[in-house]
């Protein structure tokens, strides 16, 4: 038998193949369905997002997937490929692979045995491709096939019950600071963490300042201010900043900084004009939140009466706000 028929690798709609994977013979997609009332869309090269957009936007239903049919999956399985892996979306979230596993019932009970392995790649997209691949090279390299499952329940831990897993996990966490593989990078998660960890601290101490900056000045001015214009205006501008969603005010952000004025970049963290844009809009939200909070303690403060006993003392209002008042809220 050909090498091109000593394997075959099956994957749902969420199998993530690059265009040079989907002309390899060795790999075959069997797509999910999407249905809108009575129309049915299959999930493959020919799916027209526009057109599905517009039936889901003129249809008052939700719409509904539906995972492959046992019959397609007996059907793929009927082929000259002497080892066949089926990798499914997570079964958390998608039929296939009990769909898989009916299918291939259905096969032994007309055909009889083969070597097929149904995989439950408890993940979607890039996960899934990751173990495609791992199979292919385990295939190329002439692996047996009983070998190659043993791989594949190992990395995906699917030989032992949960709870050991979780365990076995909790242990590597606790005693090496292991966290596993990142199913979306394929790569220890500690090194995702350390390689994200430097922007994110970034951020946030920019955040933090930022927050200081506009919070306690603006939260003693309308507190000195309490029922005058500045008052008003600045209680008004923080109850908006309060009530607008973070996710709202970054896409307003985008759109006027970078789409509308293109002072800033939309993304990237090369330079300081593209924290501008994340650290405002973490700042906004806390901002309002503790002018708020700075204004409360601090008219409760200045009407105490050893307030009022400092000014009959003639002691000056900046030190009785800075001296007095923010030292006590």
């Amino acid at each position: 038998m050909s090498n091109s028929l000593k394997y075959k690798i099956i994957g749902d709609s969420c199998l993530d193949l690059t265009e040079e994977l989907k002309r390899d013979p060795h790999f075959q997609m069997i797509p999910l369905t999407l249905q809108v009332d009575d129309v049915q869309i299959v999930d493959d090269e020919t799916f027209d997002q526009k057109r599905f957009l517009e039936l889901v936007k003129a249809s008052p239903n939700c719409p509904k997937t539906a995972c492959p049919s046992p019959e397609t999956f007996k059907q793929a399985f009927t082929c000259d490929a002497e080892d066949i892996f089926v990798i499914t979306l997570s079964s958390h979230l998608s039929g296939s692979y009990n769909s898989a596993m009916v299918g291939l019932q259905m096969y032994e009970e007309e055909y009889g045995h083969k070597n097929i392995h149904i995989l439950d790649s408890w993940s979607a997209s890039s996960g899934e491709l990751r173990a495609a691949l791992l199979i292919r090279e385990l295939e190329e390299q002439g692996v047996p096939f009983e070998e190659i499952v043993e791989k594949l329940e190992e990395q995906y831990g699917t030989s032992r019950p949960f709870f050991v897993q979780y365990m076995d996990w909790i242990k590597g966490v606790v005693l090496h600071g292991d966290f596993g593989i990142s199913v979306k990078y394929n790569k220890p998660v500690k090194e995702v963490i350390a390689q994200k960890l430097p922007n994110t601290v970034k951020l946030a101490c920019t955040s933090f300042l930022t927050m200081v900056l506009i919070a306690f000045p603006l939260g003693i001015l309308s507190a000195v201010y309490k029922d005058r214009v500045a008052d008003y205006i600045i209680r008004f501008l923080s109850f908006i900043g309060v009530s607008m969603p973070s996710f709202w005010f970054g896409m307003l952000l985008i759109w006027i900084l970078a789409v509308r004025l293109g002072w800033l970049p939309v993304a990237g963290s090369s330079s300081w004009k593209h924290i501008v844009m994340p650290t405002l809009t973490l700042a906004m939200g806390m901002s309002c939140s503790y002018i708020r909070r700075i204004r409360a303690v601090m008219v409760e403060q200045l009407g105490e009466e050893y307030i009022t006993g400092c000014k009959s003392r003639g002691v000056g209002k900046l030190r009785i706000i800075f001296t007095h008042v923010l030292p006590n809220s």
